[in-house]
Parts: structure tokens; C-alpha cells; sequence
């Protein structure tokens, strides 16, 4: 109800102004640009020079969303988390109003889908400055401090990290906790190196020592990290409602943030559970706001509804996730919502729809499937007529699985049966 009175609340343009800019000033983006919306809605018969502050505001209340939404995919792509890394990113480009920081971000993008970090680390020639500094990007005020107090041993674990070397970063990053006097975060980062290193109990000890030293409201991505983490560890032991608790900790903690709804979502679809994945995935459409579209809710809300068997309501969710794409010259589409949309479509009939999906996946950065979208693509050109093409598909299938015994030999005979 309080959500509610906020929305429709009989706030003057004047009132909603001053809210979003002490918003502002406190760095709540977020709630910033939904006053300063709601102030625009009552913009009759007030002064030119007062509208033009509040979309001003505006568009400065987007582009720092983005920016935090940038130094999250960082933090939570060192984590392992591309999924997600992707779809700050993702979240971050839709966000983003000036030109300059969508060009930033579309690079940023770029990089994440050149392979997993360390390779993009290696491929980009990233120093250990600009490295240290993405990291730093997401982080609280707080954890700013107590990293800055941890000194230049922190560095060196984190970036050992980042690089690879867990087991040198665990060993870091205990010394550190043991010497400091009052960790919260450094309980974060030894819990997150410690799934690393597999020593599950650790990690646990760590990551709830993490969340129990933090206000309620406090910890920003790496709470909502902490919360996955042990929402992972929980189901491994085979206990999946704790799963579901945790992740449902993170919603309580961090109400107005859209991410951990996506989190629960994406958690709850892929155990089965499609139909409360979308009721938790359609709460983080009303979070995120009318009007706005956010790529990877749209993604992973069509994906529950094609698991619940809603066809018709997925093959339109995931065309528009395409369709955005194509509208920004982003062709490498997103591997899920590709091989989805191509399912559906040939469920349906739509072979040639089918068959330029599987072809656009060839061409993707998702090359460790590539095998598999050559078949597909050669298999639905066949049934289309399409001999010489779907010829030139197998052809660089047999390529692909040159070191595949069984699969060369099913291939050959493909192309033995269209000569």
C-alpha cells in the first residue's frame, strides 16, 4: 500500500521536485527519476525553467542508473555471473540517455561477449589499474572505506581473483579479515573466493557473517551476490525452499531494485517452477516501471511463459528482444532467447523464421555450440529445398566436428544424401 500512496499521492509539481532532487543528492537514482516522472505528470501551468530542471534531472537520473548498472555487470561478471553481468548491461543500454554513455556501454557489451573474463581480460590487454578500477566502480560508500583501510593486500586479492589464482585470494583475503577490526565487506569478498575454491561450508560462514553485519537496506550488489551465492549453496544441499528464502531475502532488502526479482525468477524457472517464475518476473516488470522495457526481464519472462506452455505469449515476448536488437545493429543475438524463438517457430510451422535464427547463431559469439547451430541450421534448409545452402552448412559442420568420431560420420552422411 505504501508503494501505492507513493504512485498516486497529491504531491504538487513543487513537492515531487524537491524529493527527487534530495533523491538525487543522495544517490537514489533510481527513486529519483520516478519522482521527477511523477512531478512531469503535473507539469501544467508551472514555469518553463522548472520543467526543463526536472528532465534535465531525468536524464541525469538515467545515465547514473546506467552507470551503476555498468559497475555491476563488472562486479557480478568477476563473480561468474555473465547471465546477469549481461543483463546489466543489457538493462543499462535501455536506460542510458546520452549518446556518449551509450557507445560506452555498447562497448562494454562487446567485450563481455568475447568469452569468460579471464580471456576478455587477456584479449583487451586490460592493465591492473583500469581492472581495479571497473571493480571499484560498483561499490558502496562503506565498502569503499573499509577496502581503502584494508590497504594494498586487498588489491592484490581481488585482482588474484579476478585473475584466476582463488586459492591465493582466499589466503589473502582470511588474513585481512583476521586483522581487521569490525569487517563487514572483506566477509563478502572471502565468502564469494571461497565458492571458488568449492569450500562450500566456508563460503556459508562467510557470506551470512557478510549479511548479518549490514543494515537492512544496506550492501547494494554485493548483497544481492551474497544472497545468490548462498541461495546456490542452500539447494546443493538439496533444501530448495531455503533457496527460495534467501533470494526472497534480497527482495525484502532491496524492494525497489528490479534484480533480485530476476534472480528468484530465473532460479524458479529453471527448477520447474514456470507460473511462479512469472508472477515474480511480471513484479519486476512493475518495479522497473510502466513504459519502460528492460531486455532481460522481457527475456527470461518469456522464457517462463514457454515453459508454462504459453506459446503465443513467449514467441511475442522473445520477437521483441530481437527486434531491439536488429533496431541497434546488435546481431550477436542472446543465445536463449535465439534457440527459444527458433523452437517455437518450428513448433508452429514457421521453418524458414526457424532456420534464419539457427543460421544468425552461427555467426555468434557463442562458439562452443556452433556445432550444434550448423546442424540445425542445414537440417530446417533441407526440409526448406534449400540443398546448396544447407550443403555449405554441413560442410562447415564437418569442419567443426573434426573431432568428433560420431557426429563426422553423421554429417557425411547428410552430405552424401544432398549430392
Amino acid at each position: 500500500m505504501s508503494f501505492l500512496k507513493k504512485l498516486f499521492g497529491g504531491s504538487s509539481f513543487e513537492d515531487l521536485r524537491a524529493e527527487g532532487d534530495a533523491h538525487f543528492a543522495q544517490r537514489r537514482f533510481g527513486e529519483a527519476k520516478l519522482t521527477y516522472d511523477r512531478a512531469l505528470a503535473k507539469e501544467k501551468g508551472v514555469a518553463a525553467d522548472g520543467v526543463a530542471h526536472v528532465r534535465a534531472q531525468i536524464d541525469a537520473s538515467r545515465d547514473a542508473i546506467a552507470r551503476e548498472r555498468m559497475a555491476s555487470a563488472v562486479e557480478l561478471d568477476r563473480h561468474g555471473d555473465l547471465a546477469l553481468a549481461r543483463a546489466e548491461l543489457e538493462g543499462a543500454l535501455e536506460t542510458a540517455a546520452s549518446e556518449e554513455l551509450v557507445r560506452a556501454i555498447e562497448r562494454q557489451l562487446e567485450a563481455l561477449e568475447r568469452g569468460d573474463a579471464r580471456k576478455r581480460a587477456a584479449a583487451v590487454d586490460v592493465s591492473d589499474d583500469e581492472m581495479f578500477e571497473a571493480m571499484s566502480g560498483s561499490w558502496e560508500p562503506e565498502q569503499v572505506d573499509e577496502y581503502e583501510a584494508a590497504g594494498p593486500e586487498l588489491r592484490a586479492a581481488l585482482l588474484a581473483s579476478n585473475a584466476g589464482r582463488f586459492t591465493e585470494a582466499v589466503a589473502l583475503l582470511e588474513g585481512l579479515v583476521a586483522a581487521a577490526k569490525s569487517p563487514h565487506y572483506l566477509h563478502f569478498e572471502l565468502g564469494i573466493a571461497r565458492v571458488s575454491v568449492e569450500d562450500s561450508t566456508g563460503a556459508e560462514e562467510s557470506l551470512r557473517a557478510f549479511v548479518k553485519s549490514i543494515g537492512p537496506e544496506e550492501g547494494g550488489s554485493a548483497r544481492l551476490a551474497a544472497h545468490g551465492a548462498l541461495a546456490e549453496i542452500v539447494y546443493s544441499r538439496g533444501d530448495e525452499e531455503g533457496a527460495v528464502n534467501e533470494l526472497g531475502a534480497a527482495i525484502e532488502a532491496l524492494e525497489e531494485d528490479p534484480r533480485p526479482y530476476i534472480m528468484l525468477g530465473n532460479f524458479l524457472r529453471k527448477r520447474g517452477h514456470a507460473e511462479s517464475a512469472i508472477d515474480v518476473l511480471e513484479s519486476a516488470v512493475a518495479v522497473i516501471g510502466e513504459g519502460q522495457v528492460d531486455l532481460f526481464v522481457t527475456q527470461e519472462l518469456a522464457l517462463a511463459h514457454r515453459d508454462a506452455g504459453h506459446d503465443a505469449e513467449a514467441e511475442k515476448m522473445l520477437e521483441l528482444v530481437i527486434d531491439t536488437h536488429v533496431k541497434q545493429a546488435r546481431l550477436d543475438f542472446p543465445v536463449e532467447t535465439a534457440v527459444a524463438l527458433a523452437e517455437l517457430h518450428e513448433k508452429r510451422g514457421n521453418v524458414q523464421r526457424a532456420a534464419d535464427l539457427w543460421r544468425s547463431l552461427t555467426r555468434g559469439s557463442d562458439r562452443t555450440n556452433h556445432l550444434r547451430y550448423h546442424r540445425e541450421a542445414a537440417r530446417l534448409l533441407v526440409d526448406l529445398g534449400m540443398r546448396d545452402e544447407a550443403r555449405r552448412m554441413y560442410q562447415r559442420a564437418a569442419e567443426l566436428a573434426a573431432a568428433d568420431l560420431e557426429a563426422t560420420r553423421e554429417i557425411e552422411a547428410k552430405l552424401t544424401a544432398l549430392a
